[in-house]
């Protein structure tokens, strides 16, 4: 929504002018385009948490993999150091 901001400051259309048009309040039409640019944020914070955790538990079952073979590489030496 930011980028309509600079689209309208670009043109010359202020808020007020888009309020008077929509027989709304200055601070309404800002806060609708702030209400559009945090779901925008919040939707990408979302998606890169999700991506982020992704690959946390991606590794996480990677390095569990890894100490589940020296595990089993213990559990063949063990019987010969005994």
């Amino acid at each position: 929504m930011e980028d309509l901001r600079r689209e309208l400051k670009e043109i010359g259309v202020t808020l007020k002018q888009v309020a008077e048009a929509c027989g709304e309040s200055q601070s309404t039409v800002s806060r609708i385009l702030n209400k559009k640019l945090r779901e925008k944020i919040e939707s990408t914070a979302t998606r890169l948490r999700d991506s982020k955790a992704q690959r946390v538990s991606s590794r996480w079952l990677e390095r569990r993999s890894d100490s589940d073979r020296v595990e089993d590489i213990s559990k063949q030496i063990r019987p010969t150091l005994q």
